[in-house]
């Protein structure tokens, strides 16, 4: 695990850029929406490493304490997590070079270990947690579990790196296929994915025969933010790639409770993801200009806005762009949602007898089916 460590922090990798972008964008206006709660805010990185990568670009560490000195600062910890002595203690100086030592604590040990001990500690604090672990053993479901089950009266974020090339040498396929399943090795592996997603319902779904490595990635993942949102209702993902049809190396998967802070990752995660398939497939290009916007698709959008207004009439705009990215996360970018729901007002294929002084729609419209069939 050193070597990959080592490895790891050596420079930023292309896929590396997606999930720092994403961390880099949520934590502004999230510290700046939770500052309001006015308790206090803690940050957890369970696995920080050294703070810079090796050609000076931020890590998680100073994302976040960047974030949190503008928006709360004077009211957040911060606690990293290193059991790598080196990693430990270039982290310490820079924190300490910065100023940031204080507010935020580096500690060394084993996170596993460690991080446990947290939920313990926690009154009312505004939690948000972070974890990206190196090597095989991925991040234990326990680990996370004390958090999940928080008071729901307390907030907690929860994001999370699934690494998938290692879930599918841990799953072992083919070995299963090939009738080695009760090999004292292959079921230590399973033992080990039992422990990353917190039960062994990913093995119909990585032992199928009749789905991609890819499909099976997506339906494990589907079924593993399944379980975090029975204690985190607002949930997401973002798959991690050097470019659109390269393998999937990640995902970072997201929890939270409150339903603003799933709109903001959201955005976060869109952006993030095609800003880095459009730099894959058009730097150097004549299209190199133009927009990651460019990449986006609204097919499916006009039909799904109808139909969830017709499953709930009476929803007001802002709940239903709520439903439409709950449902279709990633999916349509906001602005699009607003033009295409004007749209269909505007033909009557929904309606909204809002009293306003244009026709301009804003958040609080109630919308209802309309008397124009949707085409």
């Amino acid at each position: 695990m050193s070597a990959y460590e080592d490895e790891f922090f050596e420079g930023k990798r292309p896929w590396s850029v997606i999930k720092d972008r994403v961390l880099s964008s949520y934590m502004s206006p999230y510290l700046a929406k939770v500052k309001s709660l006015k308790k206090q805010i803690l940050l957890i990185d369970g696995f920080a490493g050294p703070g810079v990568f090796e050609k000076g670009e931020p890590g998680s560490p100073l994302i976040m304490c960047q974030a949190a000195e503008k928006y709360a600062k004077g009211n957040y910890r911060a606690f990293f997590f290193n059991n790598k002595p080196d990693f430990h203690e270039k982290l310490t100086s820079i924190l300490d070079k910065q100023g940031w030592l204080g507010a935020a604590t580096p500690i060394f040990g084993d996170t596993t270990k460690l991080l446990p001990q947290i939920p313990n500690l926690l009154r009312d604090q505004t939690v948000f947690l972070y974890l990206d672990p190196f090597g095989p053993t991925g991040c234990p479901y326990s680990l996370i579990d004390p958090f999940l089950t928080r008071n729901n009266s307390y907030s907690t974020e929860i994001v999370i790196m699934m690494h998938m090339p290692i879930a599918h040498r841990l799953a072992a396929r083919n070995a299963v296929a090939e009738g080695r399943a009760d090999e004292p090795l292959i079921q230590r592996y399973h033992q080990t994915m039992n422990e990353i997603f917190g039960g062994d319902y990913w093995k119909p779904i990585m032992f199928a025969a009749d789905r991609s490595a890819e499909e099976r990635e997506f339906q494990l993942i589907d079924a593993y933010r399944a379980k975090l949102s029975a204690h985190l209702p607002y949930t997401g993902y973002c798959p991690v790639r050097e470019g659109e049809n390269k393998r999937i190396k990640y995902f970072i998967v997201f929890a939270s409770r409150h339903p603003h802070a799933m709109l903001l990752m959201h955005d976060a995660m869109l952006k993030a993801y095609f800003e880095r398939m459009h730099e894959d497939a058009y730097a150097g290009t004549l299209f190199a200009s133009n927009s990651w916007s460019d990449m986006l698709s609204t097919d499916g959008l006009r039909e799904t806005i109808v139909a969830e207004v017709n499953r709930r009439p009476a929803i007001n705009r802002e709940d239903l762009w709520l439903k439409i990215v709950q449902n279709h996360f990633m999916r349509y970018r906001r602005s699009d949602f607003l033009e295409t729901v004007q749209a269909l007002v505007d033909a009557k294929i929904i309606d909204c007898p809002t009293p306003r002084r244009t026709k301009r729609l804003n958040k609080d419209c109630t919308l209802y089916p309309g008397l124009v069939t949707v085409t």
